[in-house]
């Protein structure tokens, strides 16, 4: 016979959205500075052994002046004897619509692990976005390539 224990209600963070096991989570960009109007690609990817499939994934919140499309949500998950292992991710495009240092917040994953009894928070790092105007870019031709540079940069 099996027995189903409730998850605890005393101390449940505001950030859980019923993840249960061993988690991992990655907030990668793949571009830190960029021309204005250029878009860029945020991952969220919360990896591990659980109920990968069960719960929320958290949000990114980006500066009004950016555009937001829908995620694209993409999963890696294995099934077998000792449960679900792999990972689950949102991959967001943005587009910064005005030149600028921007601050894209750090997010928080909260899961249940099973084996401590425990709550466990957790948080990433914030990421800062450089868009910069195309006044700011000076095209350089290199190997018949053309590469945008910042007005002073060094090669």
């Amino acid at each position: 016979m099996i027995s189903v224990k409730d998850l605890p209600k005393v101390n449940q963070p505001e950030s859980f959205t019923g993840a249960v096991g061993e988690f991992n989570l990655d907030f990668l960009v793949n571009k830190r500075s960029l021309k204005s109007s250029e878009s860029f690609v945020a991952t969220v990817k919360v990896s591990g052994q659980g109920n990968l499939k069960l719960f929320d994934l958290p949000k990114i919140k980006v500066p009004n002046s950016f555009e937001l499309f829908e995620p694209e949500y993409n999963e890696k998950v294995i099934t077998d004897i000792q449960g679900m292992n792999g990972n689950v991710k949102n991959v967001y495009t943005i587009i910064p619509n005005y030149p600028g240092k921007y601050p894209i917040p750090k997010i928080e994953f909260t899961y249940f692990d099973p084996k401590k009894e425990l709550y466990q928070t957790l948080t990433s790092s914030e990421h800062i976005i450089d868009a910069v105007s195309y006044t700011h870019l000076r095209a350089h031709e290199t190997r018949g390539n053309l590469v945008w540079r910042r007005v002073g940069e060094k090669k």
